[in-house]
Order: C-alpha cells, then structure tokens, then sequence
C-alpha cells in the first residue's frame, strides 16, 4: 500500500505537464558536462556551470582567466579565488524539488522514483529498481539512490580553508578581498583591514539588501513611467484621432457651404436664363403670326391676279391695298429683345484669396504654457473637514489659449492636512477636475505638476476647518442623526461638532465667555463646559455617561478661557490645553494640560454647556 507522501508526491508531479517537466529537464543540465548539475555555480555574467566544470575551464586557459563558454566573457580570476564563486541557489533547490517529485519512467503507476540509472537515463521506483537490479541485461547497471547527500549541500560542505596555510579560514581581508585564516593576519595581511567572516558577511547582505532596495525603487520608477509612457501613448492616439476629426468635420462644413452656394449661383443663372427666354419665346410667336398674315395676303392676291379679270380686280383693289397697309404697319423687332449673355461673376483677386486662405490652414504642435495655467477651489466654502472638495485645473497653450483637449498627466501635492478619496478626472477640454476630501484640519496647499514639470502660478492656500452644527437644543453630534441629551434644560443645551472620525490626528481650538450679565438666577444653572470626545459606537446602543471623554471646565465672568483639543486615534488620547485671558486685554496666564486615553475607535469632538450666559465660538486659526 503507498504511503501517503507518495500519494502526495505523485498528485503534486500528475500536475505538471510533459512539456513543463521536459523543461525543467533542460534548465537542469549542465552545458559543459550535458549531465544534470552538480554544485551549480554562477559566474558575473549570470551564466551557470558545474564547479568541477568551472575548475576546467580555469586550468584548461593559460591566461589566468575564466572564458564563459555562452557569452565569451573573460573573467579575471585567480584559482584560490574559485571556491568564492557564488552558488546558484535557485538551481540548487530546483533539483532538490525535481529529486522529491520524480516519478517512475518504467511503470504505469507513476510511483516516486528512489533511484536513477546512469546508464539508462531512467529514473526507477523501489518495485522497478529491484527488477533492474534482477534484469540479465540490466544487473551491471550502476543504480545512484536519489536521496543520497548532495556534495554541494551546506551541511556536506566542507569548511572554508586558507590555501596557503591549509588551515580554516576564519577572516575575510577588506583590503585583498580574500578569505584568510588566523595565520595570515600575522604575517601577509598583518596591517590590512579584516574582520571576521560572519560580521562581513552580514554587512555585505546589508549592502547588497540596500543595492537591492534601490535597484528595485528604480524598477518601480521605471515601470510607473511605463506604465504612464503606455498611456500618454494612449492619448496621443486619442488626440490624433480628435484631430482628424476636426479637420474633417471643418472641410466637411467648407465643402457644404461651398456646395450650397454653388447651387444657389446655379440656380440664380437659371433663373435669369429662363425669365430671358420666356421673353424671346413671345417675341417669336408674335413675329411668326405676322409672317403668317403676309403669307396669306400674298396668296390671296395671287389668286386674285390669276383667276380675276381685270373689272373683279378693280373692285378687290381697295381691299387689297387696305389689307396691305395694315400688314405694312406692324412693326418688325428683328433685333433680339434681351442683350448680353450671362456671366460667373466671381470676386476680385479670389484665387489669390483662395490659395492665401487655404495656405492658412496647417496642424501644429501645441505645448502646455505652463505660466498661464490657473487652478481654482470649485467652492471655497466647502473646504471642510471630512467634506467632499474639488479643485479645477484649466491649462492653456503657448498661444494663450485654452487647450482644446486632455491628455496630460497630471499630478496634485498636498500638504499642511491629510486627505483620503483623491480622484483626477480629465475633462478632455483642457480642464482636470480634482476632487478630494480632507481628514485632518489646518492650513492646506496644493501645488500641480502636469508631465511631472512644476506648474508655478497654480498653488492654492487655504484654511480647512470643522464643520461646526453649533446651536441650542438637541443638536446632532454625529452618526445617523444620533443626538444626546443635555443634563440640563434642553433649551440651554449647546452640542458642537458634525463629524467622525477613527483615523488620525485631529485638531480644534475653542473660546469658552460669559456673553450675559450675571443675575442671581444663572447661578442657579451650571455653567460647567464639557470638552471631549464621544464614542460613536456606544451611543448607537444606548446613551449613557460612559460614552462620553470630556474634561469639564468652569465659565468665569471676569475672564476667557481658550481650550485647544488635540485627539490621537492611533493612541487614543485626548490632550487638552486651556488657557485663561483676562478681560479686556490680550494677557494671558495660567496655562493647563490636560491628558486622557479612551477605548473608542469612532468617535466625535464634543462641546456642551447647560447655561445660557455661556458662549462657546470655534476658532479658525493654525495650530
């Protein structure tokens, strides 16, 4: 019965195709040797080799040098300095990979393979090594167990040892960059810079760490701007194709307007050609009905010359005559009665005109100026803390005028506050919309980068405060429209503060005064002012005491008291520093802090007073 490890081992290699493991085969064949590797070394140009196979090479070159036989590298090396080449690792652990998962080449069960015939090539399976071993044919065959030690293995490698004393190796020589041993530092490195072997190896994964650490910052460098190349080539793409379009779009309306007039001329030409001959077509007529009565008459006198004597003629002659006059008094418009012919007025020098205007037109390259970009807050007014906020970058041409399309990177800095939900939207007309929503309160600047050149005229400045829900009564504190309930008459209930937060440092500053005379009936109302936080999470269960982290002050008539707040969530401390200011003057005295922890993990900065002849006033300054 197969034990569970080969069942495991034959699923995990069933896995694999036969073209992967043909694969594998090929990256674990030595290409000096053409048999699988045996303590893979791998030299500076990265190719890999067998260590006895490297050894060769070395003593096969007269010139002191390792040529690698795949790239024809020479390395410069002397022959103590061979057992330093670096193992390959990767190497080393796929063959042992390969080992574990190897299945039987000579049955159908696939059973993991314990032995390799050097012969045959063939890897064998406790059942198949047995019957190799038993084979008339086969029984001279040399079977090598797979699980025997790797000589290359770290627990199998013998100690590093000084070739010239023939003693273990225990420095490592900084000025001659070798492996010496105690010996050596007595004699041919007594003055050099050594130390031992495993504080220079340790330094040495430092300085490699730290080399790899900043060849893979450039990676990352070099792949974002790929990755931004790749999409700057996206828009150039997208920016010639709206272009064409533009093109085509203008001589499309060209060539209709064109088209229009040439029909309206067409028409207009018609027009005037046919009202023209509508007029000779009359004047035809009439001339071909008077040549129609001269005919007649003509022929009726001829008739009467022929078939009349001369007493009928007599007596038809003043008819005759008659008729004739009438015939000879119609007046006979030979001439036409239209002048001229019609002609193609066209305007004076136009084809001058028309070469100097189609010579205007041409594509050109249009760059960011980028002294003329401006940048605007869409509202000022909603620059709050945790409000959604937006900004208009509007870039324009080196002709001062609006770019007509997108397609530049655009990159905003902030600083002075934290903000979260950062979006850039690329209007495709030459404006960016730049929304965000800040998180911490203070004096917030951005400044704009466009394809990671400094935009110098577009840094904003302004002040991101609270959004304070100060009033009388039951106010909202926070979540859901949750309100809490004043000790006192609701009426004289003051709560403060419209946002949550579980993330952060946030700040707020506050003026505590009397704003009413003191009559004997205030003193009856407590003018103690919490200044705090309030758990979120609590007060959607219940309301009670223990939501609340406040520290109480007291409201004096004679002076101001000016608390600054200051809440840490990520050690979930609430440090309060009031300040006392006398009346009438800016002098200030008595200075306190305050600090307490809290567990909560949501909460809302929290301002309450139950007496009406107390002002509470927010404060907008930097902190």
């Amino acid at each position: 019965m197969k034990n569970d490890k080969s069942l495991l081992g034959h699923g995990i290699f069933c896995e694999m195709t036969d073209d992967l493991s043909e694969r594998v085969e090929e990256l674990l064949i030595c290409s000096l040797c053409l048999e699988k590797f045996k303590d893979p070394r791998v030299l500076p140009c990265y190719h890999s080799f067998c260590y006895k196979c490297i050894v060769k090479l070395y003593k096969n070159d007269q010139s002191g040098a390792i040529r690698c036989p795949n790239c024809r590298l020479d390395i410069q090396m002397e022959e103590s300095s061979i057992s330093t080449i670096p193992v390959n690792f990767l190497l080393k652990s796929l063959l042992t990979v390969v080992k574990k998962t190897r299945t039987c080449d000579n049955c159908v069960e696939k059973d993991l393979a314990v032995n390799r015939c050097d012969k045959c090539s063939m890897y064998l399976c406790q059942f198949c090594s047995e019957s190799h071993r038993r084979g008339i044919a086969t029984r001279d065959h040399k079977l090598t167990p797979l699980d025997e030690p790797d000589p290359s293995n770290e627990q199998h490698v013998q100690k590093n040892y000084c070739l010239k004393h023939e003693r273990e190796a225990l420095f490592f020589c900084r000025t001659c960059n070798k492996i010496i041993c105690r010996e050596c530092t007595n004699n041919d490195h007594k003055n050099h810079d050594y130390e031992t072997i495993e504080n220079a190896a340790d330094e040495s994964r430092r300085f490699l760490k730290t080399n790899v650490d900043q060849v893979n910052a450039r990676r990352i460098k070099v792949e974002k701007t790929i990755k931004d190349l790749k999409e700057f080539q996206h828009h150039l793409e997208r920016g010639c194709a709206k272009t064409i379009e533009e093109i085509d779009r203008h001589f499309d309306e060209m060539i209709t307007e064109v088209e229009n007039c040439r029909k309206k001329i067409i028409a207009q030409a018609t027009s005037i050609n046919n009202s023209r001959y509508n007029i000779v077509e009359t004047h035809l007529e009439r001339l071909e009905a008077t040549s129609i009565s001269c005919r007649n008459n003509i022929s009726l006198i001829h008739r009467a010359f022929a078939k009349t004597n001369d007493v009928q003629l007599l007596k038809m002659k003043n008819d005759i005559f008659q008729s004739l006059e009438q015939l000879q008094e119609v007046t006979d418009e030979i001439d036409p009665c239209v002048s001229g012919q019609l002609i193609f007025v066209k305007p004076e020098s136009f084809g001058a005109k028309r070469k100097d205007l189609l010579d205007k037109y041409s594509v050109s390259e249009i760059e960011v100026d980028f002294e003329n970009c401006t940048a605007t807050f869409d509202d000022l007014s909603t620059i709050k803390l945790f409000n959604k906020s937006s900004i208009t970058l509007t870039c324009f041409d080196q002709y001062k005028k609006r770019l007509p399309y997108g397609n530049y990177l655009v990159e905003p800095t902030f600083s002075g506050v934290e903000i979260k939900d950062l979006s850039i939207t690329d209007n495709e007309n030459g404006s960016y919309s730049v929304a965000f929503c800040p998180t911490t309160s203070g004096y917030l600047k951005c400044t704009f980068s466009i394809s990671q050149t400094q935009v110098p005229n577009c840094t904003l400045n302004t002040w991101v405060g609270w959004c304070w829900n100060e009033s009388n009564g039951n106010s909202e504190v926070s979540n859901k429209g949750l309100t809490m309930k004043g000790r006192a008459a609701d009426e004289y209930c003051y709560r403060i503060g419209n946002c949550s937060f579980d993330s952060g440092t946030q700040k707020w500053k506050i003026e505590i005064s009397y704003t009413r005379e003191v009559t004997r009936a205030l003193y009856t109302i407590s003018n103690n002012v919490e200044v705090g936080v309030i758990d979120c999470d609590k007060l959607q269960r219940y309301h009670s005491e223990d939501s609340k982290c406040v520290k109480k002050f007291k409201a004096k008539w004679e002076r101001d008291v000016i608390i600054t707040a200051i809440v840490d969530m990520s050690e979930r401390s609430l440090r309060l520093q009031s300040v006392k200011r006398k009346r009438g003057n800016q002098e200030m005295y008595d200075p306190k802090e305050f600090f307490v922890n809290f567990r909560a993990h949501h909460v809302v900065p929290f301002v309450s007073c139950s007496s009406p002849a107390v002002s509470i006033t927010l404060l907008q300054e930097q902190f």
